[in-house]
């Protein structure tokens, strides 16, 4: 006889893998979380169990660490190479571009491979394919000149997608493993280096339904510095405008409200610690969430967690 909790549990979550299923849900993964080896193997775990319930993923990478360790490499043989960060953003030239864009592609192979390897070892038949974004995103650098006098490699102004390499691999039912990178809008031979942050808005256009942030960080902070799990957005404001959401988290939750309000498909953003076990997949199976998440949602889905919930309760009556 199955435990009535654990009944309630899979009850619940086949309800959202039901929701969810022939829907894209996006995640954008902090190179930190995937530079650590449990939360790694955590992270391509839960995708591929959220995958293999119907659930199309594309999963946005990043690259600081490997980047800044393949730059500081370079700069022990050739002190001429830039590698400094204003504001977290890297300062992309001439001198560091190619670096940059040879590590992302290393970083995508290492993670197509990778989750290749635990599809195969779990017996999941999931199909991954690693897209490079300079195959998918176009913008303009913000000047033509870094403030040393050296072309600007750095993308992120209007970035545009082309979206059709991307909905091919979705059709065929494919994992997509995809790195930030871009190519000039004014001249496609010349590679751009682009915020992972920054690509996202362009790929509202796929409507996704969920937008997941995954980080080494825990989601937003009450005044007595707990976790919120759910985030309205006028909760959000009231935050913002008292200084409780400050700094780089005021930035971040701006945007999340902003892409909520742009994109109707979108149902919910959610700021999640990826070095917590399971955290993706209880981000979006469960009503409750990840722990140490925030979620900030739609008024609909708001309503349809807290349906879900009371059913998850009756469940266990």
């Amino acid at each position: 006889m199955i435990p009535q909790h654990t009944e309630s549990l899979l009850s619940e979550t086949s309800h959202y893998a039901a929701a969810y299923r022939n829907r894209l849900i996006l995640i954008k993964c902090s190179g930190k979380v995937l530079d650590d080896a449990a939360a790694r193997a955590s992270v391509i775990g839960d995708i591929l169990h959220l995958k293999s319930l119907g659930i199309d993923i594309i999963l946005i990478h990043g690259g600081q660490t490997a980047i800044t360790q393949a730059l500081e490499a370079a700069r022990a043989k050739h002190p001429g190479v830039t590698n400094t960060a204003i504001d977290g953003r890297r300062a992309t030239d001439e001198t560091n571009i190619g670096i940059i864009a040879k590590t992302l592609a290393s970083v995508n192979k290492s993670l197509v491979d990778d989750f290749r390897r635990e599809a195969l070892r779990a017996g999941s038949g999931a199909a991954v394919s690693g897209i490079p974004g300079s195959a998918v995103f176009k913008s303009t650098p913000p000047s033509a000149r870094t403030s040393e006098g050296l072309i600007n490699y750095e993308g992120g102004v209007n970035i545009s997608a082309n979206l059709g390499l991307l909905r091919a691999a979705m059709a065929r039912k494919r994992l997509v493993i995809l790195s930030p990178l871009g190519l000039n809008a004014q001249d496609e031979n010349m590679i751009l280096n682009q915020n992972a942050d920054d690509v996202i808005a362009p790929l509202m256009q796929l409507k996704p339904v969920k937008l997941i942030l995954v980080s080494d960080k825990d989601g937003v902070h009450d005044a007595d510095n707990r976790t919120i799990s759910q985030l309205s957005r006028q909760q959000a404001e009231s935050l913002m405008q008292s200084g409780v959401i400050a700094g780089g988290m005021r930035v971040k939750v701006a945007a999340m409200i902003d892409l909520l309000q742009r994109n109707g498909a979108l149902s919910s953003v959610s700021i999640v610690n990826g070095l917590v076990p399971g955290a993706i997949r209880q981000e979006v199976l469960t009503a409750s969430g990840a722990p140490k998440a925030t979620k900030l949602a739609s008024r609909h889905f708001l309503r349809i967690d807290t349906l879900l919930m009371e059913l998850s309760k009756e469940l266990t009556r």
